[in-house]
């Protein structure tokens, strides 16, 4: 007889940390940004905070939940990096931030990390020289998927600037979410590879689906005769 011999496993899965990082931009001095950094499930027992390859220090707001300050002086794209070392393992979350001057005087534009989302607008948009953050939704909260941020949600612009996406769907509108988290479509229309639209407020961005008809622009300088009215001419 063979003796048999019974092993009982049991294998327990330890998750690493899982991070949610939100960057706010101070309205006041809108160089200076708040860095906020949350370990979802609770694992974190280290994090580290470096934006452009510079370690900044954080403050612990909350269990799991820290805060960094930095600044952003020039206009382009700055990366931050947040590494969390948990029990078995770490966890490493890149993003990326856009930062686009907005001049008093005159004309300017700016573009998300990935170029997908672009802003322009003319002189007299705003009151003064001053930076405006532009993110995708990988720093939002679920239900945001493919939208974007330019600015402050509560801030609004002099004049209309326009906003645009890449995208040669003719089906496709630009929207832009109320402060009481509905959406509202914008008049869009598709030129180039991209919808555009105009907004004099800042906030969140999406493309959805069209269902207000704006108007073509028809150019009569080579028509004739009229090709309205065949008795008369232009």
């Amino acid at each position: 007889a063979r003796d048999t011999v019974v092993f009982r496993l049991n294998v327990k899965h330890v998750p690493r940390p899982h991070l949610a990082i939100n960057v706010v931009q101070n309205n006041a001095f809108t160089h200076f940004f708040d860095v906020i950094i949350t370990d979802t499930l609770e694992m974190a027992r280290n994090v580290i905070l470096s934006v452009q390859n510079n370690r900044i220090e954080l403050d612990t707001l909350d269990k799991f939940t820290y805060l960094g300050h930095t600044q952003f002086q020039d206009p382009g794209e700055y990366r931050i990096d947040v590494r969390a070392f948990g029990m078995v393992g770490d966890t490493l979350v890149r993003r990326d931030v856009g930062l686009t001057l907005a001049r008093t005087l005159g004309r300017w534009s700016g573009s998300s990390a990935d170029g997908l989302f672009k802003v322009t607008a003319e002189a007299g948009a705003v009151n003064m020289d001053q930076s405006i953050m532009v993110v995708d939704s990988t720093m939002f909260k679920k239900g945001y998927t493919g939208s974007y941020k330019l600015g402050d949600e509560v801030r609004v612009f002099n004049k209309p600037v326009e906003v645009s996406m890449a995208s040669y769907d003719e089906g496709l509108a630009l929207y832009q979410r109320n402060t009481n988290t509905t959406w509202t479509e914008l008049p869009s229309y598709n030129e180039q590879g991209r919808i555009r639209a105009y907004t004099d407020r800042m906030g969140y961005f999406r493309l959805g689906r069209k269902t207000l008809i704006v108007p073509g622009l028809t150019s009569l300088g080579q028509n004739y005769p009229n090709p309205f009215n065949p008795v008369t001419n232009i």
